[in-house]
């Protein structure tokens, strides 16, 4: 892997709410496999740092705008039966998901915790965190190249205490601190918390679910150029069974993690652009 990929969000439509339930953390393992970590097994370490629903046949998904958190004001909308390729995200659909640029070229992506915390994959920090005194977080924009206004630079990074360099993909959990709070609390203010499954949500207690709809985000890069996409992203893609072919492959621990892939065969390619070295 060269640059990007690490630390895209995955999400689940939960009671009309948009629950992020794992962080890309092994890109582009294969055309048709991307591994995620799967957040609910760390919901209480996620907790502790900050105190110290199937997809329809309508291509519109409302979800609940007063919720404290999965739900910007602007509904996400997909393809009619599902997407066909990687496609544009509605302008401010995903208004948790921040851009976490690094080294003016490698890309990674990250979620709002709060409104002094991001999560993101431990890829994201653990090698340019160290060298790079200046590591920022770009918040509320769908497109790279537009005017941002909302910039905070990241002074402090928590690792999963169990993550390993020796196992990179297993509990690739990352938080990170930000010098200045965001305005998620202004009245107008577009920034929204990301929901994260208590334990008691796992996906893994009824796992397998094969075919269930999930949702990929990032600014993933063009197949046909060596650049990253201007705006932001999305994908559909269903769980696949611990049993596929491909999972005890790639997969370490299917407590800690799942895997994903395309919910069609002409998606496959796609899958790989949107989660490896050649894309967010």
């Amino acid at each position: 892997m060269s640059k990007g990929g690490f630390g895209d969000p995955i999400f689940q439509l939960i009671d009309y709410c948009w629950v992020q339930v794992g962080i890309g953390s092994s890109c582009g393992v294969s055309d048709k496999l991307v591994i995620f970590t799967s957040l609910a097994a760390y919901s209480s370490w996620i907790e502790s740092v900050l105190n110290s629903t199937i997809e329809t046949l309508s291509n519109t998904y409302q979800c609940d705008k007063k919720a404290p958190c999965g739900c910007g004001q602007t509904d996400v909308k997909l393809s009619v039966n599902g997407i066909i390729d990687v496609e544009t995200a509605i302008e401010h659909s995903w208004p948790m998901i921040v851009w976490i640029p690094v080294n003016g070229g490698h890309t990674c992506a990250g979620t709002i915790l709060s409104d002094s915390f991001i999560l993101t994959s431990v890829e994201c920090v653990s090698r340019f965190f160290n060298y790079s005194s200046n590591m920022t977080i770009v918040a509320g924009i769908n497109t790279l190249s537009e005017t941002v206004t909302v910039r905070r630079k990241i002074d402090k990074k928590y690792i999963y205490p169990n993550y390993s360099s020796l196992r990179p993909y297993l509990h690739a959990v990352a938080i990170v601190h930000l010098d200045q709070p965001l305005p998620i609390h202004d009245v107008s203010s577009i920034l929204v918390k990301t929901c994260v499954p208590a334990e008691s949500e796992s996906l893994i207690d009824d796992y397998p679910k094969s075919n269930l709809s999930l949702v990929v985000i990032g600014w993933n890069m063009d197949e046909s150029e060596d650049r990253v996409s201007n705006a932001l992203q999305q994908i559909s893609v269903r769980m696949l069974e611990k049993e596929h072919e491909l999972c005890p492959t790639y997969s370490i621990n299917h407590t800690y993690q799942f895997c994903a892939g395309p919910s069609s065969k002409t998606k496959s390619r796609q899958m790989r652009y949107l989660c490896n070295g050649k894309n967010s």
